[in-house]
């Protein structure tokens, strides 16, 4: 998609800063060539290291850097095809609206004459302060392209506006900058719903009932779909039940598929207190309460979709996993044990809705993605 195409991405002090290697690793399976820079206060979140053995490519983190030629801002910014700011904190977004230039990032943020694409992330009330949403909009005057941060828990422990988007839609935004059209394949011009990872019920402020899901399946899904071609949108599901539950509905809405490979909880605490629970006492009871279930409401308002989802089972994998796919309303399902939870592969058994099954030997998860959406295609190729 991004073949031989020269990007940039500069990255911030903002707790979201490692967040950043998935967008370099994914951009680089996207065949472009990727080079990084950093602030000081970014190097405090994560290692430049990392990013060279991601990249490829020499990391810059100042504008003097030793080894350099030329000034790397000007360097770097000759033949870029997208520079692409991520995390943008408010600070580095003030300096970009009023032309400041005092580090490596923003310095070459008025260097290139490439498409620039911001991703904010920050607390709610910082990015919903006057001052940062009228920079916001003097950049989008001036062309700059913004990735909206996402709705869920925040690092500070509150709830609100300001975690950093999805890869998958950081992705979306630069080939809509660039003007590149999505790969042709079988599943062009198809809309995907594709989610991933564990969900997050609070019980406090700071702890939270949550799973050991990696989210490793959910991305090697988006990675096997976008080589098909198709149009997909990603949703986290590292935020409230409730939350992932109006964003499936929502995107669902005009998908031709949905792949439920998130891990729903299926309780949650009944009341969430405010305040800090103290330790101190022998023994805690936490009441707890049944979550929605999405993937059941998705079978349930269905038309011509698609909808896939995935069984866990410590016991009577095929029954269950059976017993799931009618009650639910599914077409496919995806059949595994806890053995699949973080690791890098699996063995996985895919149940179709007209009774037949595949059993697959052990492979990784990017082969069972492939798998995955081969169904998928078959199935809306009829």
């Amino acid at each position: 998609m991004f073949q031989n195409k020269k990007i940039l991405i500069g990255i911030t002090g903002g707790i979201a800063a490692y967040k950043a290697a998935d967008l370099v690793s994914a951009l680089r399976k996207a065949g472009a060539d990727v080079w990084v820079i950093m602030t000081e206060n970014a190097k405090k979140f994560i290692s430049p290291m990392t990013f060279r053995s991601l990249s490829h490519n020499p990391v810059i983190t100042g504008i003097f850097d030793k080894g350099n030629k030329r000034f790397p801002h000007l360097s770097l910014a000759e033949n870029a095809s997208a520079y692409i700011i991520v995390p943008a904190t408010a600070n580095v977004i003030a300096k970009a609206a009023h032309g400041i230039a005092d580090d490596i990032v923003s310095t070459t943020f008025i260097s290139v004459t490439c498409p620039i694409i911001i991703a904010p992330a920050m607390n709610t009330a910082m990015y919903q302060n006057k001052l940062v949403q009228n920079n916001m909009k003097n950049l989008r005057k001036a062309g700059i392209y913004f990735v909206e941060p996402k709705k869920g828990e925040l690092a500070c422990g509150k709830h609100g506006v300001g975690k950093l988007a999805d890869t998958a839609d950081i992705v979306a935004s630069l080939r809509k900058a660039m003007n590149v059209r999505p790969v042709k394949g079988p599943l062009e011009g198809k809309k995907i719903v594709i989610t991933g990872g564990g969900t997050r019920e609070y019980i406090d402020p700071v702890r939270y009932i949550t799973n050991a899901s990696s989210g490793k399946m959910g991305k090697a899904l988006v990675q096997a779909a976008q080589k098909l071609g198709a149009d997909v949108t990603y949703i986290d599901a590292s935020t409230s039940v409730d939350e992932l539950r109006n964003s499936v509905l929502k995107a669902s809405r005009k998908a031709d598929a949905v792949i439920m490979a998130a891990a729903v909880s299926d309780y949650r605490p009944k009341k969430r207190t405010t305040r800090k629970i103290k330790s101190g006492t022998e023994k805690m009871l936490i009441e707890l309460e049944k979550t929605p279930d999405i993937l059941a409401e998705l079978g349930k308002q269905k038309q011509d979709q698609l909808v896939v989802g995935f069984c866990l089972e410590t016991h009577d994998l095929i029954k269950n996993a059976r017993e799931k796919l009618r009650k639910k309303n599914l077409d496919l399902i995806i059949a595994n044990t806890p053995s699949a939870i973080g690791s890098s592969d699996n063995k996985a058994v895919l149940l179709r809705r007209n009774g037949t099954m595949v059993r697959l030997k052990k492979m990784s998860k990017e082969k069972l993605a492939e798998h995955i959406l081969a169904e998928v295609r078959r199935s809306l190729s009829k």
